[in-house]
């Protein structure tokens, strides 16, 4: 990871035209070796399935164990949603806060 020492973070990015694209450098979080608690604001989007994949990578962080999603307002679908459900194979989350 490049902050190896990174515990806590958290992005409020409502509404600033990140879309599927953007979200594809998200997934690197899931090989964040120290990364405990991530919060993540991206309502109002336009996040769709693809995004909600990228962001489904996060279930390998090997310490991650409390995830704030905010996912109002976008494109997700039932497919985003399912894709989204790869986070229960999580071995280390906690808590997850998911707003679709």
């Amino acid at each position: 990871a490049q902050a190896p020492s990174l515990h806590t973070l958290h992005l409020i990015l409502a509404n600033c035209h990140v879309g599927d694209d953007g979200l594809i450098g998200f997934s690197k979080f899931g090989k964040a070796s120290s990364l405990q608690i991530f919060t993540l604001d991206l309502a109002f989007n336009e996040v769709g399935p693809d995004g909600a994949l990228a962001l489904a990578y996060l279930y390998q962080a090997p310490l991650l164990h409390t995830l704030r999603l905010d996912l109002c307002c976008n494109k997700v679908t039932s497919l985003g949603a399912y894709r989204l459900a790869h986070l229960q194979y999580s071995a280390t989350l906690q808590h997850l806060y998911l707003n679709l």
